[in-house]
């Protein structure tokens, strides 16, 4: 399979049964999005990217579980509760997109849709097991989701995706919710593994805030780059000091964006909203009717991350250094191999004590730069790992190239039963 080309097949109807997870609106299906203060919500049309997948053949099954307002890297709300690893129910599936990522990594479904603002495709893939791509950013019309927001930055860092068990899925799904974009990415033309170079970044470099890489992750990394290694391919340590500022410039990104959707809104009055603090406080007593990770996200919010404005210029400064260094060496045939998390996944409640491990997520949102995490089995205690594979914009079958061939080569996901 190392030389052999990357083709989409035929696209006419030829998809089966796609849940779709709930921050997607879908006719007549719940869009609660996790809020109490949404309860019994239901969408009235479908989002953009149902449509294109209803067009081809697709058939919604349900709304998987979210967090509320998909503003937390576990899957648990007020409504339908917390979500478990299908791998070991006392550990999360991730989030926003848990409820998806455990369904696919149970055998639950062939595949289905998630939504990625700052890995929320990528870490749910990583703790269950299977592949999760995060298209260039503007690739994937974002209409229909929940939160919504019509500035141009949002509707560049917000990515909707794929999710499944088998990287042979990634291009037809990825070409099908496309839409009238999927010229941009080329997907139907000939590609040669062979002709990719590879680049890798075992961590992000030292950081106060920093959750160090496991090494059963470097492990894994290492056997894919020994992988191409051996078959001739070109495998170099990306030209980049570090990447130890991503938290920074992704928080301040982030909150640069005006009126970003929070659940401290009144639903019918969005001039009107509830006391931050009062909740918090009520939230200690389990009194609030408001999440506790959507009231951390409200938090982050008002204080721009705990970072200081004025050091917003120096952030968005090194952001187009980041920028331009990775197009310059990454170009139109490269990929980068790096952490998806720098751990495997979480016991529940504990994500808050490692926020720092979205940096390695988070920064290619900004970037608008495709990703796709790749699983490459379990660790010694059962627990799936993988890294992802990162190109420049458009590039995305690069991503879909190096996806296929590891899953050939390590097997790609494993059954949790």
């Amino acid at each position: 399979m190392l030389y052999s080309p990357i083709q989409i097949p035929p696209i006419k109807n030829e998809l089966l049964k796609i849940p779709a997870v709930e921050l997607a609106a879908k006719i007549r299906m719940s869009y609660s999005v996790g809020s109490l203060t949404r309860e019994g919500v239901k969408s009235t049309k479908d989002g953009d990217t149902i449509g294109h997948l209803r067009a081809a053949g697709g058939i919604p099954l349900l709304v998987s579980n979210t967090p509320e307002f998909c503003t937390s890297w576990e899957t648990s709300n007020l409504i339908t509760g917390r979500t478990l690893n299908p791998y070991n129910s006392r550990i999360t599936p991730g989030g926003s997109s848990g409820g998806e990522g455990a369904l696919i990594g149970a055998g639950a479904s062939l595949f289905g849709i998630g939504s990625d603002i700052a890995g929320s495709i990528r870490v749910p893939a990583m703790f269950n097991g299977i592949f999760g791509h995060k298209p260039t950013g503007g690739v994937v019309s974002v209409n229909g989701h929940f939160p919504y927001s019509t500035d141009d930055a949002f509707q560049k860092y917000l990515v909707i995706g794929p999710m499944c068990r088998y990287a042979k899925d990634l291009p037809t799904l990825v070409h099908i919710m496309s839409g009238s974009n999927a010229s941009k990415l080329r997907l139907d033309e000939q590609l040669y593994t062979k002709d990719i170079k590879i680049f890798y970044m075992e961590d992000a470099g030292f950081s106060f805030i920093d959750v160090p890489v496991e090494n059963s992750i470097k492990i894994a990394m290492w056997k894919a780059l020994n992988h191409f290694k051996s078959n001739s391919l070109q495998v170099m340590p990306a030209p980049i000091k570090s990447l130890q500022e991503s938290m920074e410039i992704g928080l301040v990104k982030m909150f640069e964006i005006p009126d970003i959707p929070i659940i401290l809104k009144h639903p019918q009055n969005p001039q009107m909203e509830d006391s931050l603090y009062m909740e918090l406080a009520k939230s200690l007593f389990g009194k609030s009717k408001y999440s506790f990770a959507g009231l951390f996200f409200c938090v982050l919010i008002r204080t721009n991350g705990f970072i200081s404005k004025s050091k917003n210029v120096h952030y968005n400064e090194k952001l187009e250094d980041l920028r331009r260094h990775f197009l310059s060496f990454l170009g139109d045939n490269g990929v980068m191999f790096y952490p998806t998390y720098p751990i495997t996944a979480l016991r529940h409640c504990d994500s808050f004590a490692k926020i720092a491990g979205v940096m390695y997520t988070m920064i290619f949102n900004i970037l608008g730069f495709p990703a796709t995490h790749v699983p490459l089995g379990k660790d010694s205690d059962g627990i799936p790992i993988g890294i992802q594979v990162v190109a420049a914009p458009y590039q995305d079958r690069l991503c879909l190239c190096i996806a296929a061939e590891l899953e050939a080569a390590f097997g790609g996901w494993v059954p949790p039963f």
